[in-house]
């Protein structure tokens, strides 16, 4: 009768740690749930990167509509308009990567300012 009583008991613990355990369980599920909502929030994508999305994406069409029509016409004339487009894409990545160079450096905002600037603005 006691043993039987003791396994009782020990079963009910075990059962009871176990609720506990998935109480805590579902706490932290919980609280990870609220950490990705509250940090959760759409990029916007920065006027430089869409200018030079913009940009490669034009180039690109001028650059195709350049080869069919040299394929189709046999002419060479629409190579000038090919070369500036292939110039003009050189040189907004160029661009682009400067800027981004100067803002990522030195003085401009790094990885590191910013995820300072985080910490202290969830701490205080």
């Amino acid at each position: 009768m006691r043993k039987n009583l003791e396994s009782e008991r020990e079963k009910h613990e075990l059962r009871m740690k176990k609720i506990e355990q998935e109480g805590e369980l579902r706490e932290m599920k919980a609280q990870e749930k609220a950490l990705k909502e509250k940090y959760r929030h759409k990029k916007k994508i920065s006027t430089s990167k869409a200018g030079l999305w913009y940009m490669m994406i034009m180039c690109t069409i001028i650059q195709a509509f350049s080869l069919v029509a040299m394929w189709h016409f046999a002419d060479l004339s629409p190579l000038t308009t090919l070369i500036g487009a292939t110039v003009g894409e050189v040189f907004a990545y160029w661009a682009y990567t400067l800027k981004a160079a100067k803002e990522n450096c030195q003085g401009g905002i790094t990885f590191e300012m910013a995820l300072e600037n985080n910490q202290e603005d969830t701490e205080g």
